[in-house]
C-alpha cells in the first residue's frame, strides 16, 4: 500500500533525474549540451511581445521594407 507508493515515487524520481542528466550532458564528455544551454537560456530569458506604433508607417515601410 502506502509503502510501494513512496517506494514507486522514490524510483521515479531518481529515473526522472538520471534521464534529466543524460539530456542535458554528452554521453562521452559528460559536458553540458546543447539541451542544458537551451534550458537555461529559456530561465534567463522569458518571451517578451514588443509592440511598437509607427505613426508614419508608409514612410517606414519604403525606406526599410523589403522591395518584391
Amino acid at each position: 500500500g502506502s509503502s510501494c507508493n513512496s517506494l514507486y515515487k522514490s524510483l521515479t524520481s531518481k529515473i526522472k533525474r538520471i534521464l534529466h542528466k543524460a539530456y542535458i550532458t554528452d554521453a562521452l564528455t559528460e559536458l553540458y549540451n546543447r539541451n542544458k544551454f537551451d534550458e537555461d537560456i529559456k530561465n534567463i530569458i522569458k518571451p517578451r511581445v514588443i509592440l511598437v506604433n509607427i505613426d508614419r508607417f508608409k514612410h517606414f515601410n519604403d525606406y526599410f521594407g523589403v522591395e518584391f
